[in-house]
């Protein structure tokens, strides 16, 4: 039998191969260690519920249209062009009213101490 025709030879050398080449790549992934870090300290709930109330009402503040357009593309997710469809207008009024009403939402000082908030 030829080496070509021997699967079983065949299959050794592929993983062989695969294993050499597994402990040549870098090692990414999580490490055993003693000492575990810090757990994050726990924000007091008064301060999340203002921080909500907070981040809840910045669109209020905005026009219907703005409003609407905001909703639709940010909180449910869709795109610029399923928002125009589900407004009836063009998308490329669907761009001009988010970026009014992001600026609008940039400006918004009330926004200013959300942790991770940084206007486009």
């Amino acid at each position: 039998m030829s080496r070509a025709h021997d699967r079983d030879a065949y299959v050794y050398r592929i993983v062989l191969n695969e294993r050499a080449t597994s402990r040549r790549r870098r090692w990414w992934q999580e490490r055993p260690t003693a000492e575990l870090p810090e757990r994050p300290t726990l924000r007091d709930t008064a301060d999340l519920s203002d921080l909500t109330t907070t981040v809840q009402a910045a669109p209020g503040q905005l026009s219907e249209p703005h409003r609407r357009v905001i909703v639709l593309r940010y909180y449910t997710d869709l795109t610029e062009a399923q928002t125009a469809e589900a407004l009836g207008v063009p998308v490329g009024t669907v761009k001009s009213r988010l970026s009014r009403a992001v600026a609008a939402l940039a400006a918004d000082l009330s926004l200013a101490d959300v942790p991770g908030w940084s206007p486009r």
